[in-house]
């Protein structure tokens, strides 16, 4: 921990980085808040690609003990991250929500920005889909986006991401079963099968499910 500690005075970014990760790893949820930001900030550019996916996989291995009471202590997540999730620039939007998505029961804790930011974006299934069960705290309102039937054609993309959620989606089979049995569309039936099979076994379908 005292390493930990030195490493986050670092003039080196990267040396700051490993040593938050590092306070993570022992329950630091601002130090978790810390190493989000720096990998977010080394995030621009081809040329720290690599090292951005190895630091996130890292925080991503740090936090997976976390608990759901650890989560919901992070109250300050990384402002220019939050403020990316709603950028207007789409491809803005897209790096900072690919970033979320790969930091794994740290990137969750983000869910509720990414949800009331992208009230209308497709893509954010996606995302979701990535977190897998992570993403739990999501089904109420994917559920209640099932039951629209305003939103039509997103419909199954929807089913699919609660698939991906798994045993945790329970709540929504209902309404996923009424709709695979009116759907007239081959593949969106099956979309839905595959979706209502997962959730019944808790076996989450993978993030490329279609």
């Amino acid at each position: 921990a005292e390493a930990a500690a030195d490493a986050r005075l670092d003039v080196s970014a990267p040396v700051r980085t490993i040593g938050a990760i590092a306070a993570a790893r022992h329950g630091d949820v601002d130090a978790a808040s810390e190493a989000a930001d720096l990998i977010w900030l080394s995030s621009d550019g081809k040329a720290n690609a690599h090292q951005q996916r190895q630091f996130a996989q890292r925080l991503a291995e740090a936090t997976v003990k976390w608990t759901d009471a650890q989560v919901a202590q992070v109250r300050d997540y990384p402002p220019q991250i939050k403020a990316a999730l709603g950028s207007f620039n789409h491809k803005e939007r897209e790096r900072a929500a690919g970033l979320v998505s790969s930091l794994g029961r740290f990137g969750s804790a983000s869910l509720s920005d990414m949800l009331q930011r992208w009230e209308d974006d497709v893509r954010l299934y996606a995302y979701l889909r990535r977190l897998g069960p992570l993403a739990a705290s999501a089904v109420p309102m994917l559920t209640e986006r099932l039951k629209d039937e305003s939103r039509g054609s997103q419909r199954p993309y929807i089913a699919l991401t609660l698939g991906c959620i798994g045993g945790a989606a329970k709540d929504a089979l209902p309404h996923m079963r009424a709709l695979h049995k009116q759907e007239q569309s081959f593949h969106d039936r099956s979309n839905y099968s595959k979706a209502i099979k997962a959730i019944e076994n808790d076996e989450p379908l993978q993030p490329d499910a279609r």
